[in-house]
Formats: C-alpha cells, sequence, structure tokens
C-alpha cells in the first residue's frame, strides 16, 4: 500500500459528499497530469484555496460540457478547450463540418457535429456569447 491511497480514499469521499449535497450534473475529472501533486496519482482536491480538481457540468449533449475553470462555463467540448461559438462562428462564415475538422484535426465529427447540435437547441445562449466577445462590441464599454 503506497502512501497516496489513504489521501486518494479522504479525496473520493469528499467528492462522494459534494455529490450528495449539490447538483447531480455535476462530475469531477481527474486533474491534468502536469497539474498533480507528486504525492497524488489520482484526483487532487484541495478547500480553502486554489481546488486542483476540476468541477464538470455534464450538458444534455454527449460531447459538450461546462468547465468553469475554462472560459468562465462557456460550453466547451469535452476534454479540449474548444469553445462551441468558435465552431458556430466558422459555421456561420459558409464552412462545412467536415472542412471544420482540417482546421481541427484534435477533434472528431461527432464532436463537432454535437456542438452544432448543441447550437441548435441553445441559440440563444450562444448568440449572446458571440455577441459579448464580438471585439467591436461596446455594450461591454461603460458609458461616459
Amino acid at each position: 500500500m503506497d502512501a497516496a491511497s489513504p489521501l486518494e480514499a479522504f479525496a473520493t469521499e469528499l467528492v462522494l459528499q459534494f455529490r450528495e449535497t449539490h447538483a447531480t450534473a455535476t462530475k469531477v475529472e481527474p486533474v491534468p497530469r502536469a497539474y498533480k501533486s507528486p504525492a497524488l496519482s489520482s484526483t487532487h482536491i484541495r478547500f480553502g484555496g486554489t481546488a486542483a480538481a476540476r468541477i464538470v457540468t455534464i450538458t444534455d449533449h454527449p460531447y459538450i460540457v461546462r468547465d468553469f475553470t475554462i472560459g468562465q462555463g462557456e460550453p466547451i467540448i469535452r476534454g479540449t478547450g474548444i469553445r462551441v461559438r468558435i465552431l458556430v462562428e466558422y459555421w456561420r462564415l459558409d464552412i462545412p463540418p467536415q472542412e471544420l475538422l482540417q482546421y481541427f484535426p484534435h477533434l472528431t465529427s461527432a464532436q463537432v457535429l454535437d456542438a452544432l447540435s448543441y447550437y441548435e437547441d441553445h441559440q440563444e445562449e450562444i448568440n449572446a456569447l458571440i455577441n459579448l466577445n464580438r471585439p467591436d462590441n461596446t455594450s461591454a464599454q461603460p458609458s461616459l
């Protein structure tokens, strides 16, 4: 038995308690290896400071999640930092989904199609994010 086992058991217990008391639509994903403490070989959770574990909200689409450490909870493709709104903006420029795979070779066609499907189901939200992130957005600037 290695020294990390009691810590891993404690972290797992905390995650289970969190799941019981909070929304059921959250999932704790392991921290990428580059961010792990050498003492742990699994998920690392720290309360009262910067959380090393990522809380990911699962959506109604299998490849789309909300990770609040990436884009302030903006819908992204699971396992990547690619925001749904980015793919939608390319698609609005009449770039077909198969061509998007050339621009984003690390994505699968299922991921791209699911992102576009998410847009079809949540157009108002994604359109608001697109407008908010425009470089010429004057609504984000305070009026004088």
